[in-house]
């Protein structure tokens, strides 16, 4: 390693039996704890410590590194030392120059350390729960109603309490004998729920947020569930249905485009068009070969209709419940209508619902990625408490907080000063033209807010 313009590093006490001598040393070094191991080398100069590595660090790193069943070699030993030196100067000489100091070296090392530590921050126990609930989970398909009342998580204790005590009246409507369709329609805070009456369709493990997803494999069929809280309000649901999960399906599908903005004629052409279609497949003709030719929809015509796989909640439930309606592969629906127009579906393949051993790792990642990973470091926390017998001093954790929160903030009434607005940029290339505003945005209409609180449920990928 070429060192500049400062006294060079000195490595030295390194000698090839030593070396060797390595191997041999690490049964006497188990054997006596008391006593350090030998030192291999030491490395110094730089205006900095010298520092010493020991036999059984050498050997430690060796061994771990070493992925050959066989005993090593001397040379093998004498490459990995030379490495391991190189290592030592690098790592030394980056330290007199500072880069240890770099933002980017600080954030990149804390990602390590974050990462190494995320195993030892979970609760095993909770982790195999987690797994198993989620696979139980993952064999059923729910079909369940809601009712929403908004409100924020950043609102006021007091908007939370009245957003609370409107739900539970709400709910209590229902028990009294509201329908609970009609009463979704009329006072859900949820968008869709003037076209479907609360109703979110059949859905499984991971397509809720997870306190959603609690209540509704939870409450039993035909029942309510008590009001509960999640990041977008109030909520409680009706569970209407439950039944086994019904796997992924492949479908290929030929579409004639007959949106619900035609007219009358237009509608009654695309009807003819698919019927004929329908009459040439049931003559013996090719599906690929009119799809090709025939099918509106551009991303699959060239590629024989052919859609990747889904499962419930994932498609228009019409164009859904006619895919897992085809009882083998090669068999063909009869025209489905969706808002798009009309269908034709092929089935190319049906997958059913993985076993435990398969389907684990993947349970795993989307586990990881929910927030219903954050009950392992709360159980933890939890257990780690009652094991070192912690205590809260309350009075003084209020004394902390009184000092540092002051009533404003507290009351959530905290503004930024004026003077931090951000003033709007000129327009550029325009001279004495100003920014021109944005017309509001439409109320969206019934159709394009079906299903939008849904979509928001879902968790994020």
């Amino acid at each position: 390693m070429k060192i500049h313009a400062f006294k060079p590093f000195t490595v030295f006490g390194i000698t090839l039996g030593a070396v060797l001598f390595v191997h041999g040393l690490k049964a006497t070094a188990q054997g006596n704890d008391s006593e350090p191991a030998p030192v291999l080398f030491e490395v110094s100069g730089g205006n900095m410590p010298a520092e010493q590595v020991r036999t059984d660090e050498f050997s430690t790193l060796f061994n771990k590194n070493n992925f050959k069943k066989t005993a090593p070699t001397r040379a093998e030993w004498e490459e990995y030392l030379d490495l391991y030196v190189k290592f030592k100067l690098k790592v030394r000489e980056a330290v007199r120059l500072g880069m240890d100091t770099t933002t980017r070296f600080r954030d990149e090392l804390q990602g390590y350390r974050n990462q190494l530590a995320q195993p030892y921050l979970r609760d095993k126990e909770t982790g195999k729960f987690l797994l198993e609930q989620a696979y139980e989970r993952s064999q059923l398909e729910v079909r369940a109603a809601h009712i929403m009342v908004r409100v924020e998580e950043t609102a006021s204790p007091a908007d939370s309490l009245a957003a609370y005590q409107k739900a539970l009246a709400l709910r209590q409507d229902i028990v009294d004998g509201k329908d609970f369709s009609e009463w979704a329609k009329a006072k859900s805070d949820d968008p869709s729920a003037g076209d479907n009456g609360g109703d979110l369709g059949y859905f499984s493990v991971f397509r809720m947020i997870y306190p959603f997803e609690e209540m509704a494999f939870t409450t039993p069929v035909g029942m309510l569930s008590p009001v509960f809280r999640t990041q977008y309000g109030y909520h409680f649901l009706k569970v209407i249905d439950r039944r086994k999960a019904r796997g992924e399906v492949r479908v290929a599908h030929l579409l004639i485009k007959s949106p619900a903005t035609d007219n009358d004629t237009l509608k009654a052409q695309a009807k003819a068009k698919v019927d004929a279609l329908m009459a040439k497949l049931k003559a013996g003709e090719s599906f690929e070969a009119l799809v090709k030719q025939h099918s509106e929809d551009p991303s699959t015509s060239d590629k024989g209709g052919v859609l990747p796989f889904f499962g419930t909640g994932r498609m228009i439930p019409d164009f859904e419940e006619a895919a897992f309606g085809l009882a083998q592969d090669g068999d063909l629906s009869a025209p489905v209508q969706t808002p798009y127009g009309w269908h034709i579906l092929k089935r190319i393949e049906l997958r059913p619902v993985p076993g435990f051993e398969q389907a684990k790792g993947d349970l795993e990642l989307k586990i990881a990625r929910d927030t219903r990973a954050n009950q392992n470091t709360e159980n933890l926390i939890v257990k780690l408490k009652a094991e070192y017998q912690f205590t809260e001093n309350k009075e003084a954790l209020e004394a902390v907080f009184n000092s540092v929160v002051d009533s404003l903030y507290r009351k959530l009434e905290w503004k930024a000063p004026s003077a931090w607005a951000m003033k709007a940029a000129p327009v550029t290339g325009m001279p004495n033209a100003s920014p021109k505003k944005k017309p509001a945005p439409k109320a969206p209409k019934a159709k394009e807010a079906q299903a939008k609180l849904q979509h928001r449920l879902l968790p994020l990928p």
